[in-house]
């Protein structure tokens, strides 16, 4: 495990956290979340071309309250 993975595995015992692990590739599993990144990358992500994280944010937030 990456040092960054290990920092978030530790600190998500500390508060209580406990994630819920799905396996790569397996949309069945989170069939949901599975569906709400593919719209995203669809009707956003690969519509638009961003030069700051900030811009970013605007556009997926404008996204969102459609």
């Amino acid at each position: 495990m990456a040092d960054a993975s290990q920092a978030t595995q530790s600190w998500l015992e500390k508060v209580g956290v406990n994630p819920i692990r799905i396996y790569p590739g397996s949309p069945w599993e989170n069939g949901y979340n599975e569906r709400f990144n593919g719209t995203l990358r669809r009707e956003v992500l690969n519509v638009e071309w961003f030069k700051t994280t900030k811009q970013a944010q605007i556009v997926i937030d404008c996204w969102l309250k459609q």
